[in-house]
């Protein structure tokens, strides 16, 4: 009895494969149907303006320069109270490199921001251009009915 030996190959023709075994009859179990269930569509109501409360005031700096990232690692100065004598804490650098990239990102979105609110000014100058010479076409157009209307009934 060896374990080793090599088997023979059973030599089949070419794309057949072997005949599965018949399966046995089995009786498959009957599961009662489920309940349908009545899909409710909920719809959620989108408040109005009116009922939104007002934005607080935002106001941002003149300049992106007066924002400024430290250079040096960030430490925390623990009072003599504390601990007795006044050491520097150091921040991980993982935390230091987050913090800073935050601080970027702020920056960046102020600055986006910014440039918002300049397109946002430009267009309410150019509107306000815009009503302005509407209001001297307006009373320009009120002076010459004014004239024609002196003119044809003052000689009634």
């Amino acid at each position: 009895m060896s374990l080793f030996k090599k088997s023979k190959k059973e030599v089949r023709p070419e794309g057949k494969l072997p005949e599965l075994p018949p399966l046995p009859e089995m009786n498959m179990p009957v599961f009662p149907e489920l309940p349908k269930e009545e899909k409710e569509e909920k719809t959620m109501e989108m408040p109005t303006l009116a009922s939104l409360p007002p934005l607080p005031a935002l106001r941002l700096p003149t300049s992106f320069e007066q924002i400024k990232v430290p250079t040096k690692p960030m430490t925390i100065e623990i009072s003599e109270e504390r601990r007795g004598i006044s050491e520097p804490i150091f921040v991980k650098i993982d935390k230091y490199r987050e913090a800073i990239a935050g601080l970027e990102m702020i920056k960046k979105k102020l600055h986006e921001t910014s440039a918002l609110l300049e397109k946002i000014k430009e267009t309410r100058q150019k509107e306000d251009e815009e009503l302005e010479i509407w209001t001297q076409e307006i009373s320009s157009i009120k002076e010459k009915i004014e004239l024609i209307d002196r003119k044809l009934f003052s000689g009634i």
